[in-house]
């Protein structure tokens, strides 16, 4: 398998495994407040996100949280919610 190719299955298969996370967490899409911009940031772009683990990193935007949930619109345009608690501190400080 060439790297390129390793790279690849790497993304997929931390999409996928995102994806089981959101699914057994409830999966659930609700609004708390009306994005970041409330929080000063200045637009809903795309950023690196951090798995408290540290062993899976991913691009998305911020698109809502409540309780102890965030949902985040990924690159390949899938819509997750996961516990607060697996982003890294950086992330849950950022929301």
């Amino acid at each position: 398998m060439g790297r390129n190719t390793k790279k690849a299955w790497a993304r997929h298969v931390a999409k996928t495994c995102l994806a089981v996370i959101a699914i057994c967490h409830g999966g659930t899409f609700a609004h708390a407040h009306d994005g970041p911009l409330e929080h000063g940031h200045a637009e809903a772009a795309f950023r690196h996100w951090n798995l408290a683990s540290g062993a899976t990193q991913f691009e998305g935007s911020f698109v809502s949280a409540k309780d102890e949930s965030v949902t985040i619109h990924l690159r390949n345009g899938r819509l997750v919610t996961l516990k607060k608690e697996r982003l890294s501190e950086t992330d849950q400080q950022w929301i």
